[in-house]
């Protein structure tokens, strides 16, 4: 330590170090290296999802364009009226599963599955309707009517995608 002429303080003298600016500079270097390797691997995530969830619909579906299995998931998330799924990704994992469940080969089963999850939930919907609290004689044969003519069409439909399999 070192006293300065004027008094009897003692100055003490530091090592010098570098700016703060450069040290945050470094920092933030870092932080953007650290930020960019992140959504790195976000997207390579993102990626490796995509490339699976279209292989498990295409699988699902029994077709092989991605664009023509997304149509038909599409095309069930939109027939599944009972009861409805409660949200977007619902939707969409209930119709994957469905399908999965109906096991076509091709584009041509797939678009029958699609026909026959419609009729089927849709009989089971008017069903429902026709014992609902409060229905009428008449409204409730209307709708025994209208489920009896889907579920007949839904017989149909098994009979002609058991002759495509």
């Amino acid at each position: 330590m070192k006293r300065s002429g004027k008094s009897n303080e003692q100055v003490q003298k530091f090592p010098k170090t570098a700016s703060p600016k450069a040290d945050s500079r470094a920092v933030v270097v870092n932080k953007n290296q650290e930020q960019v390797d992140e959504l790195s691997l976000i997207t390579r995530n993102q990626e490796e999802l995509v490339d699976e969830l279209s292989l498990i619909t295409r699988q699902a579906t029994g077709t092989q364009s991605h664009d023509v299995a997304d149509r038909i998931i599409e095309q069930v998330t939109g027939v599944h009226v009972w009861p409805r799924p409660k949200d977007a990704s619902d939707q969409v994992i209930q119709a994957v599963l469905t399908m999965a469940e109906m096991a076509p080969q091709n584009a041509t089963e797939a678009m029958l599955a699609v026909q026959m999850i419609a009729a089927n939930d849709a009989a089971l919907l008017f069903l429902r309707r026709a014992t609902a609290d409060g229905q009428t004689v008449e409204g409730s044969d209307g709708n025994v009517l209208r489920a009896t003519r889907l579920m007949r069409l839904f017989t149909e439909q098994l009979a002609a995608m058991a002759k495509l399999k």
